[in-house]
């Protein structure tokens, strides 16, 4: 395949968020909020990666898949950063970063080929982190 990458950054950015959301065992109502707003169910159903039923296409799981393998090598660090910070917001979607969600961030870094550091560099000089201790990246 050869899909679009922009097709590839939604359906790896829906994978992401969506891992961060369960990361906590509780999915708090402004989280939901975030993600139909983030996430357009019309939009996911147009691109055929969710079904009238609402549950993921084999189409969906084939772009994750391709995703894993283009995105890391295709996007430039400024575009993997601003995917992850996508993802860093999402997991303050209810005000709080949970040391489950960090870790999804930081295995979604990772699987971009992010350097930590970059990360939290990133976090740092954004205008979403606010009062939050992401402690200091390992090397």
């Amino acid at each position: 395949m050869n899909t679009d990458l922009a097709v590839l950054r939604l359906v790896f950015s829906f994978h992401v968020v969506d891992q961060i959301m369960r990361a906590d065992d509780w999915i708090d109502p402004l989280e939901i909020d975030w993600v139909q707003r983030r996430f357009p169910l019309e939009q996911l159903q147009a691109h055929g990666l969710v079904d009238d039923a609402h549950q993921l296409t084999d189409l969906y799981r084939e772009l994750l898949s391709e995703a894993l393998i283009r995105l890391p090598a295709e996007l430039h660090e400024h575009q993997k950063t601003e995917l992850a910070l996508t993802f860093f917001d999402s997991a303050m979607a209810d005000g709080q970063l949970e040391p489950n969600e960090q870790a999804q961030l930081e295995a979604a870094a990772n699987l971009l080929g992010l350097p930590m550091a970059r990360l939290h560099d990133a976090l740092h000089h954004s205008d979403v982190v606010g009062e939050v201790d992401l402690g200091e990246p390992e090397v």
